[in-house]
């Protein structure tokens, strides 16, 4: 089981937006990820976000 979490912040820290997601199926800390990093790009493609640093943990 795996959950990913995902947090949109202005460059003044203020929280933008975010996503969560909960998977029952087994998957590497690296694909995990993979996954959490492809889908905040997807949330920023959808919410119009031109310019974004992403950073993961």
């Amino acid at each position: 089981m795996m959950g990913l979490g995902v947090i949109a912040r202005d460059s003044d820290g203020l929280v933008l937006g975010g996503i969560a997601d909960y998977r029952e199926n087994q998957m590497e800390g690296e694909c995990a990820e993979a996954k959490a990093l492809r889908d905040g790009i997807i949330w920023g493609r959808d919410n119009n976000v031109a310019r974004a640093i992403f950073e993961t943990d």
